[in-house]
């Protein structure tokens, strides 16, 4: 028998999210951040034959009027012997009908036809409302010198350069100093490269959430001025570099290599398994926004994870058509 049903805590909701190893985008903290910029989000516990063994989560977006489009980041979330997609997938559109959706997309390695999913185009996924397909991610269960060793050597040589340049990395427990320098670095970065940032009320959920067994800061700093800085979250066995921030002169000393090296050591004091450097392009570079980026994460070596292919629930054809049209006009 399958039963879906709401939390009944915060507690609850991650503890199982971290039993089934469903990343950031599947906490209840993600959660409380969407709805902070306004946005409806729905959590579903999935029981099959009494046992908890899955989680829906979805985020509605406005799309055209009065109608939305929902998403399942990296979700819907089961266990192994959980089969239990087609009945998912009816509840799922069910909640989408409350909603007034015009689809909802999910993501999911599971093709069958009478799950009634439709494989998403490719440029559909582009934009800010679609978590990245792609991370790198890089085992850290080994010991410091194996992880130095299996890295790019320019990563190793940056590494050094950033000590003999004397640049010095700490790590810090999530402070309102710590949020303040952070955020100064990202709005340098964004300008400096021409990128915007999420609205203000999406950093400060994410930041209202954080404590010293959840997260921690990585500053570089040189002759007492900063240089880097970056956050990363601790959810389950993986650590997640989530956002990150640089001055100018952070290319003359190599402070970002050292920072993310200092990262990883603290990532492994705290018995983490994974270190998650985020979205990445694909060896044909797609996205492009993403080419620059990609080749610092490698450096640092590490392997493609991949969370699925998008597909959508489809409940108003025509709308889902002009939703389509409209990505590959501003794709183009």
């Amino acid at each position: 028998m399958i039963e879906f049903r709401k939390p009944v805590s915060k507690e609850e909701w991650n503890s199982l999210a971290t039993a089934l190893e469903a990343s950031f985008v599947q906490s209840f903290e993600y959660g409380d951040s969407q709805e902070s910029v306004g946005r409806k989000i729905e959590r579903r516990i999935v029981s099959k034959d009494g046992k908890d063994c899955g989680i829906i989560f979805l985020v509605f977006y406005r799309a055209l009027g009065r109608y939305t489009f929902g998403y399942c980041p990296h979700g819907p979330v089961f266990s192994k012997d959980c089969d239990v997609l087609k009945e998912v997938s009816l509840e799922v559109r069910k909640i989408a009908k409350e909603n007034c959706a015009i689809f909802v997309r999910i993501e999911s390695e599971n093709k069958r036809k009478e799950s009634g999913l439709f494989l998403s185009p490719k440029f559909s996924a582009l934009g800010a409302s679609f978590q990245p397909s792609l991370d790198w991610v890089l085992k850290i269960d080994k010991p410091e010198e194996k992880l130095l060793f299996e890295m790019d050597q320019n990563a190793r040589y940056s590494i050094k350069l950033a000590l003999k340049n004397e640049v010095n990395a700490e790590i810090s427990n999530p402070s309102n100093d710590q949020v303040e320098i952070l955020v100064k670095l990202m709005e340098e970065t964004s300008k400096r490269n021409n990128f915007n940032l999420h609205d203000k009320k999406y950093y400060d959920s994410i930041f209202k959430s954080l404590n010293e067994k959840n997260s921690f800061f990585v500053t570089t700093r040189k002759d007492g001025v900063v240089i880097s800085s970056a956050l990363v979250l601790i959810f389950g066995k993986e650590a997640l570099y989530l956002f990150g921030g640089s001055s100018s002169l952070d290319r003359k000393v190599s402070a970002s290599y050292l920072g993310q090296w200092t990262a990883i050591q603290e990532a492994k004091k705290r018995g983490v398994e994974k270190y998650n450097f985020g979205a990445v392009s694909d060896e044909k570079g797609f996205p492009q926004d993403f080419k620059g980026i990609t080749m610092f994460k490698k450096k640092f070596g590490g392997e493609y994870f991949y969370h699925g292919d998008f597909y959508d629930i489809v409940l108003n054809k025509s709308l889902y058509a002009l939703f389509l049209l409209r990505k590959f006009l501003k794709n183009k």
